[in-house]
């Protein structure tokens, strides 16, 4: 139902004809802002977008508080972009769809937690399979390593530490009380939360 991925640009259209016809993709959630690819603007441009995201980033929640703080900050900054993702996740006919950002392991895994606590998915599972993405992601660690580096950031931001996740569900239940309570704090209500819950489990049989 739902597929958790990096991002897909470097996917050849034959890549992606693959990819939607194999799972039978309907939609695909792009978690990026729209400033991330720096490829087409000049060189001059890009050189004071990496300087002014370098400053931003040492000031931030991220520069202070590393991975966990990239999550603290995309619950607090990005709000529209996770009800928006809702919004798609609330409708059947969405499925099955991909969510990706750049490394699918940083907003695209807190995204995934958010989902999978309110289907009530054990926390352990949760943060095991947050704990894996470095393992995924193994072949592409340069890549990421070398973008994170013109950003100001060091290589440490390229792993998925169980504790970076154990500590973002000790988050979101300290500063809202629980995922769901975040979800309705950002326009999600409760009776979309079920909708979504109701279209990606499974319900065990009374019998």
């Amino acid at each position: 139902m739902i597929y958790r991925s990096a991002t897909l640009d470097k996917a050849t259209s034959s890549d992606i004809t693959k990819i939607l016809q194999t799972h039978k993709i309907n939609s695909i959630i792009d978690l990026r802002g729209g400033g991330e690819s720096l490829a087409t603007e000049d060189k001059e441009l890009r050189g004071q977008k990496l300087y002014a995201q370098k400053l931003l980033l040492s000031h931030s929640y991220v520069g202070k508080e590393g991975l966990f703080g990239l999550n603290m900050a995309f619950l607090k900054s990005g709000g529209q972009d996770i009800k928006r993702m809702m919004d798609i996740l609330a409708k059947p006919d969405s499925y099955p769809v991909i969510i990706h950002c750049s490394a699918g392991k940083d907003r695209t895994g807190l995204t995934i937690a958010l989902i999978q606590l309110i289907c009530n998915v054990p926390k352990d599972d949760i943060v095991n399979q947050y704990s894996d993405s470095a393992r995924l992601l193994e072949s592409e660690h340069g890549n990421i390593v070398q973008r994170l580096g013109k950003l100001g950031l060091g290589p440490e931001f390229s792993g998925s530490d169980a504790t970076v996740m154990e500590k973002t569900i000790s988050f979101i239940e300290n500063e809202y009380g629980s995922a769901s309570k975040y979800l309705e704090s950002i326009g999600v209500g409760v009776a979309q939360q079920e909708a979504i819950k109701s279209i990606i489990t499974v319900q065990k049989s009374k019998y």
